[in-house]
């Protein structure tokens, strides 16, 4: 009987030692990093960060002061917003567009909606383009098209 109580301490030992080190309690070696590849481009700490940079805009409904705003996922603050928007004029089909300088998160909109007295007199669609700290671009986005008219 003492033999099996003996044998079961040691085995409990043995089980305890195998948990501790399985649980960081003993130093385990790593494997060495991996290479990091030439496309991720990576801060001066070395960390990889993912390029999945991806923006959105929300905007106003069309009134005399249209704003919308700006979000963003994935790539590395601080971000920097660009603005802009589709133009499409009516009386000459001329069709441009225009990109404001890096703000914020945040942009006015001078869209004033057209009526009986001032009809439209072009369509503006908002977009924005986003960049992170490493000098990444989001895809271009849009908001619909709205009908203005040019005060």
């Amino acid at each position: 009987m003492r033999n099996l109580v003996s044998g079961c301490r040691r085995s409990l030992v043995v089980a305890l030692g195998l948990l501790l080190a399985s649980c960081g309690d003993a130093p385990v070696e790593s494997p060495a990093p991996p290479e990091m590849a030439p496309h991720l481009p990576s801060t001066p700490d070395g960390q990889v960060h993912a390029m999945s940079l991806q923006a959105f805009i929300v905007c106003d409904p069309p009134n005399v002061f249209t704003s919308c705003e700006g979000y963003v996922t994935g790539g590395v603050a601080p971000y920097t917003f660009y603005f802009g928007r589709n133009i499409i004029e009516y009386e000459t089909g001329r069709q441009y567009s225009v990109t404001g300088p890096g703000t914020g998160g945040w942009y006015p909109y001078g869209c004033t909606p057209p009526s009986e007295e001032q009809p439209a007199t072009f369509d503006e669609q908002p977009t924005l383009r986003v960049r992170d700290a490493l000098g990444n671009y989001s895809p271009l986005v849009t908001d619909s098209y709205r009908a203005c008219h040019a005060p």
